[in-house]
């Protein structure tokens, strides 16, 4: 048995005890009102409380139980489904910056790097298009070979190489 589990069994086998019923009195004493169960004076009347709401087990059948158990279970499979999502998008993250360190080492453009991150490796470019702030598009030649890095949300989207530097 859960803790959860025994918790509300024992919530709801205090539910299913009879409530006792005593008489309230209502009295003014040294300016102050108090309740109690022994008359104030003998003319003291029972105080009219209202009734107090209570789960029935005859006419409930176990509707608060089952209604519990479905909230738990659905707050349940949220919690996974989001530590799923999550978990994914790590794994996902942890890959690219693996990839990223691994080209950075062996001096290659690899996508995800920054701008900082292509620098490194390829050094300034030849040309750009867009601004140090936010590139789109640089481009690098050696001899007839050029290389194309494109950038978007301050990435590397592509990397397109063309031409050979052999003759």
């Amino acid at each position: 048995m859960s803790l959860r589990s025994g918790i509300f069994g024992i919530g709801y086998a205090l539910l299913t005890l009879p409530v006792a019923h005593a008489t309230v009195y209502h009295c003014v004493s040294g300016g102050q009102q108090v309740y109690t169960d022994i008359p104030c004076t003998p003319e003291s009347q029972p105080a009219q409380l209202p009734r107090i709401n209570r789960a029935d087990p005859a006419t409930d059948s176990g509707g608060l139980a089952r209604q519990f158990d479905h909230d738990a279970a659905h707050a349940h499979k949220r919690r996974d489904h989001d530590n799923a999502a999550w978990l994914e998008t790590y794994q996902a993250k942890k890959a690219r910056d693996a990839a990223i360190r691994k080209g950075l080492v062996e001096g290659r453009v690899v996508e995800g790097m920054t701008p900082t991150d292509v620098e490194r490796v390829l050094g300034v470019p030849a040309s750009t298009l867009g601004s140090k702030a936010a590139p789109r598009r640089w481009s690098y030649r050696n001899g007839r070979a050029r290389k194309t890095v494109a950038f978007k949300n301050g990435r590397v989207s592509s990397i397109r190489e063309s031409g050979s530097s052999r003759r």
